[in-house]
């Protein structure tokens, strides 16, 4: 082994049941790998499916998250059309109620649309290989 390849692998000792290394000794056996590699084999393989599940999820709540956003934006688009209706004198409380609904509308919005940044944000960084901590799951 060469200098450039001894700095591509940390060694380090790992204590396992026996009866996995006994697993482990047949899936190696029948993949024609050293234990070692069907360790790594695996290891790369499961790091890789969860980091495919957190984008599956994620992506999933995006798409709940807009559903939200499309269906609040027809409210607010209502309210404002409505609002708009709204000019007679004996229609100030209608009025006030409707700024009501129409700036509640806008501030849910806008922290649904933040929250759809956070949700980017976090896609990106699992694709770069910076999975989030067990809080952020």
């Amino acid at each position: 082994m060469d200098m450039a390849e001894e700095t591509q692998f940390i060694q380090f000792k790992l204590r396992i049941p026996a009866e996995l290394h006994g697993r482990l000794e047949q899936a190696a056996t029948a993949a024609g790998r050293s234990i070692t590699a069907e360790m790594v084999t695996r290891l790369d393989r499961s790091l890789n499916s969860i980091e495919d599940m957190i984008i599956e999820h994620r992506l999933a709540e995006m798409r709940v998250n807009g559903y939200v956003v499309v269906e609040m934006e027809r409210k607010l688009a209502m309210a404002q059309a409505e609002l708009d209706l709204c000019r007679g004198p004996g229609q100030m409380d209608r009025r006030r109620e409707l700024l009501a609904v129409v700036n509640q509308l806008k501030g849910e919005i806008s922290t649904h649309l933040k929250f759809q940044r956070l949700l980017d944000d976090q896609i990106e960084a699992v694709r770069n290989g910076d999975l989030p901590q067990a809080q952020d799951v």
